[in-house]
């Protein structure tokens, strides 16, 4: 120490590129009331020349107390290294800094169908400091993750919710009265009732996100409610996702009911469990005598329960939730036997983005493996966007950011149909042609055609009122993630090919059975003509 001082202890180890000493103050090491302190200076030897990192540590509050870079110009340097005021005990230890790598991993966008399983993939987090340096502290995080999906677990699975009703006729409020009537029918049957304090803010379809959160709802007497007014007729229940049905919907026993000669409908705030739930009691099956008895029940945690405690009928129902656009939900079930007496029902909010850790240390010269998971369970197609932030402890680049973008499309779903896979790769590239048929994989896809087992030409022509057709089938509704270009030329060598109203026509037939029938029309007619073609052409983006 400068000045020397017989008072304080130090003790080092180290090697060339890290150091590691203790000071101790001889009299108030084990004084926990001592109150005098020393200070001064001392010189670091035995340091490679480089940028180092060094902490003063606390060792009795146990926390830093500064962390500052210095450098050794050579071999022979020893640079000097302030202490700070040393009451009972401090460490120092001084390191060459980390160095956080390219952070490596998937390439951007990716896409998936509808039916692809969770993709698991891997970030690389590297420290390219030195062996023996100091690890690479590293956080993360996901911002701007939208939208969310849902999953379902029903109290007959492991690992399911419990069935346990709680009657809340005698304590709720009953807002049987509340309904004010739509599409010319009466307010117990076709009405709207709300909007509705639920008492907290509800995350649906947001991650918690302030764009999703709702503290009020409307109630339906047909066993839904939606977070945004509805209107017309719902007594027919839909499929969802559906732009037909309402918008931000959960539907817990969507089906035509009528309240007007028996049944309530009662809501609870608890806000101690910090549930809102509504109860349907004995509304009955318009038009007969049948009942259901059930319950909706919202946490805060974003969580829905639905509760089922006696029903006569539950194979004409619609179950689950839609969005604010009506193009991503989770169907549970749509007119089918699912539902049954004393069954309980779990929605959960799922990002579809989820990384396996947040946080850790990265040793010098080492690299950390961070799991991805993406999962489309629940999402509608559509783009999906997010950010992943690292921020890492190299001072020279505390923050990296990671966009990543997911793209669900139905030619993905298609290819994970046919061949496993969603990847524009291998046999199930857009390119390929596995069935050795003389159509791409673009071909079937846009024609409706199996890629696996070979096919004739997918187009037809005929001379018809003296003009020329084509005739197509393809997938109802047709793809909107690839283009139909229907062109006519003069000349095949040399000619220019038009395309649009003035050249061609076409009519759709849907055929009701997933397929639709195309006939493109040339509007030149066969007579006027020494020659003339007309040609398809099919392109993705």
């Amino acid at each position: 120490m400068n000045p020397y001082v017989s008072i304080v202890g130090a003790y080092q180890i180290g090697n060339t590129n890290f150091a590691a000493l203790w000071f101790w103050h001889r009299t108030n090491v084990y004084n926990p009331n001592a109150t005098a302190t020393i200070a001064g200076t001392f010189p670091l030897a035995g340091l490679a020349p480089g940028t180092y990192s060094g902490t003063w540590w606390d060792t009795f509050a146990g926390r830093a107390i500064s962390n500052f870079p210095f450098t050794v110009s050579g071999s022979l340097d020893s640079p000097s290294i302030s202490t700070p005021p040393i009451l009972r005990s401090m460490a120092f230890f001084a390191a060459k800094p980390p160095a956080v790598g390219s952070i490596a991993g998937a390439e951007f966008p990716l896409v998936l169908g509808t039916n692809s399983p969770p993709l698991r993939l891997t970030l690389q987090i590297p420290n390219n400091g030195p062996a023996g340096g100091l690890p690479l502290l590293y956080s993360l995080s996901i911002t701007g993750a939208t939208p969310l999906s849902y999953s379902a677990l029903t109290s007959l699975q492991p690992g399911g919710p419990v069935f346990a009703w709680n009657d809340y006729s005698a304590i709720g409020q009953d807002i049987t009265t509340n309904f004010t009537a739509l599409a010319g029918k009466t307010a117990k049957d076709e009405g709207i009732a709300g909007p509705i304090n639920v008492g907290f803010a509800f995350p649906f379809f947001s991650g918690g996100q302030s764009l999703g959160l709702f503290t009020q709802l409307y109630v339906s007497p047909n066993g839904f409610v939606s977070f945004s007014p509805f209107s017309g007729d719902t007594s027919t229940n839909q499929p969802l996702p559906s732009l037909s049905a309402p918008t931000n919907l959960i539907a817990f026993f969507w089906d035509d009911l009528d309240l007007s000669t028996t049944g309530h409908v009662y809501t609870y705030s608890d806000a101690l469990a910090g549930t809102f739930t509504i109860q349907f009691q004995d509304a009955r099956f318009k038009g007969t005598s049948s009942t259901v008895t059930c319950q909706l029940i919202l946490k805060t945690t974003g969580e829905i329960l639905m509760q089922y405690k006696t029903m006569a009928v539950s194979n004409s129902c619609t179950v689950g939730v839609q969005n604010a656009s009506g193009n991503q939900g989770l169907q549970i079930a749509f007119n089918q036997n699912y539902l049954q007496t004393n069954l309980c029902i779990l929605l959960t909010p799922t990002p579809w983005l989820v990384l396996d850790a947040n946080a850790g240390l990265v040793p010098g010269a080492k690299t950390n493996l961070i799991g991805l998971t993406l999962n489309v369970a629940g999402l509608g197609y559509g783009t999906n966007r997010a950010t992943i932030l690292i921020r890492t402890g190299d001072p020279l680049n505390p923050l990296a950011v990671l966009p990543v973008e997911l793209d669900v499309t139905p030619l993905g779903t298609w290819r994970q149909t046919y061949f496993g896979t969603a990847e524009n790769s291998g046999s199930a590239a857009d390119n390929a042609d596995p069935d050795g048929d003389g159509l791409v994989n673009l071909l079937e896809y846009a024609f409706n055609t199996n890629p696996k087992a070979p096919n004739g030409s997918p187009l037809s022509y005929a001379i018809t009122g003296g003009h020329l057709t084509v005739t197509l089938k393809r997938a109802h509704p047709a793809p909107t993630d690839i283009s139909y270009l229907f062109e006519v030329a003069d000349d095949l060598i040399s000619g220019v090919w038009n395309s649009g109203p003035d050249y061609t026509t076409q009519t759709v037939t849907d055929n009701l059975d997933g397929s639709e029938t195309v006939i493109v029309t040339d509007l030149v007619a066969v007579p006027s003509r020494a020659a003339h073609y007309l040609r398809v052409r099919v392109s993705a983006p």
